[in-house]
């Protein structure tokens, strides 16, 4: 008899405290630290941003030393043919506010409990792929146990990679600042701080955990609805459900010591916050915003680099953070770390394997006629 154990839901009214609580303690367990994907983020979006969407909760439990452990976590949105892509599939599930997607699985025994997960959801022959979309970190069954996959008749597809900046605390402070940024945008950032400074009482704040009040909060979701952001309703506070998510959501964060908020104050009055998570020893920068009448003196930037020059004091302990920014982004001039994101297809069977490999074909075909026709 097999101690491993998968479960199947379909609501997140179904999971039990106990089944949340094993969820939070595999995070801390994780592979790749991932505040996305944690139970804390995942059940308020779902609750609050995706309550129409037809979603799957998968969970891999073994039993060892009399105790159940949950070793893999998959959060799915359930997705019918279209004319792009004509096969049944699950995609990883993302809210509109998610910068990474993915799988949760212990690093004790990924390889394993991957295939295992996989292989459950392929067994109920209801779905022809497993899509991970968009910014996930990288997982390659190529270089991790390849037979575990391919003798269960799985195969991972690659679709799209691009890269995203980190910043490693430990290599920060005012010095590396120095270095990321060219000598006359280092004097111009200086410049833009002392003009606060005459304008009034300037400083810069770091608040972690407990020490987050529901003031910083309202204050940062009033910042974060402003400008390009409230004019395209892409903030939190554009919607009552976004900011009952974002409350809920970061809630949970505070209470654990999970998040830490950055401040730019001018006479007590905060003209410019950052919101943040921590998960697994690792930081993830989730949102910022700013007083528009502060613009000429680029607060937002302002605030960015005083965390830079201040990391190694207040995070150290973390080993990197997520900027969460796309590629091209103002973060990739301040952030000088990098990782690997790709996207892309588990697929289990062989009419499948074969599109996907046509696709990638026709992909690879256009990109070369795209190079051929800008050389002529």
């Amino acid at each position: 008899m097999s101690d491993f154990g998968v479960h199947f839901y379909e609501s997140i009214d179904d999971l039990t405290p106990v089944a949340i609580r094993r969820w939070r303690d595999l995070e801390m367990r994780a592979l790749e630290p991932n505040a996305y994907l944690s139970p804390r983020f995942v059940l308020p979006a779902i609750k609050h941003l995706s309550p129409e969407k037809k979603l799957l909760i998968v969970i891999l439990n073994k039993k060892i030393a009399e105790e159940v452990v949950t070793l893999a976590v998959g959060v799915f949105e359930q997705k019918s043919w279209s004319k792009k892509f004509p096969f049944k599939h699950l995609r990883t599930y993302a809210s509109t506010h998610s910068f990474l997607t993915g799988i949760f699985c212990d690093k004790c025994c990924v390889d394993d409990v991957t295939a295992r997960l996989l292989s459950e959801i392929k067994s109920r022959k209801q779905w022809g792929a497993v899509l991970i979309g968009h910014n996930t970190h990288y997982y390659d069954p190529e270089k991790k146990s390849c037979l575990l996959f391919r003798g269960r008749g799985i195969r991972w597809h690659e679709e799209n990679e691009w890269i995203r900046s980190v910043l490693h605390p430990k290599q920060a402070g005012e010095d590396a600042l120095k270095q990321v940024l060219s000598k006359q945008r280092y004097k111009n950032i200086k410049r833009k701080s002392r003009q606060l400074n005459n304008m009034g009482d300037y400083q810069w704040r770091y608040t972690a955990g407990k020490d987050i009040t529901d003031t910083m909060i309202s204050d940062f979701l009033a910042l974060e609805n402003t400008g390009w952001k409230k004019e395209s309703a892409k903030s939190l506070a554009s919607s009552s459900q976004g900011e009952a998510f974002f409350l809920d959501m970061s809630r949970e964060f505070c209470l654990d010591d999970s998040a830490f908020v950055t401040e730019i104050l001018l006479d007590d009055e905060v003209i410019a916050s950052t919101f943040n998570f921590i998960s697994c020893g690792a930081g993830f920068a989730f949102k910022l915003g700013w007083n528009e009448s502060f613009a000429k003196q680029s607060i937002g930037l302002l605030n960015e680099c005083e965390l830079v020059a201040t990391a190694p004091e207040h995070l150290g302990h973390l080993s990197f953070i997520d900027s969460g920014g796309e590629p091209g982004s103002f973060m990739d001039d301040l952030w000088p770390g990098r990782h690997r994101l790709v996207s892309g297809f588990y697929s289990f069977n062989r009419c499948v394997s074969a599109y996907l490999l046509l696709l990638n074909v026709a992909r690879k075909v256009s990109a070369w006629r795209s190079l051929s026709d800008k050389s002529r």
